[in-house]
């Protein structure tokens, strides 16, 4: 069974799941970079890494580590002081 996420289109919960696992991961590696930033700002970043997350599912993104380093260079490019993905 899939579940509706946003503008009609729908996700297994397994890439429900993986895309959760992948939002807390990249925002955990890049969150450094709002410390001292007004709360809706960093809100705002927040809602930009899920919609980008979204996004990428829709256009067929379903790697886990393909979607983070996807994620990461567009949060990079967007922000200033996003420092650059290291794998552990």
């Amino acid at each position: 069974m899939s579940h509706a996420i946003q503008e009609g289109h729908t996700f297994e919960p397994e890439l429900l799941k993986t895309l959760g696992e992948v939002f807390d991961a990249e925002w955990e590696l890049i969150q450094p970079a709002f410390d001292g930033w007004p709360q809706p700002s960093i809100e705002s970043a927040r809602t930009i890494l899920a919609r980008v997350a979204l996004h990428l599912a829709r256009k067929g993104v379903t790697d886990p580590d393909a979607l983070g380093e996807k994620l990461h260079r567009v949060m990079r490019h967007s922000y200033a002081g996003v420092p650059e993905r290291r794998l552990q």
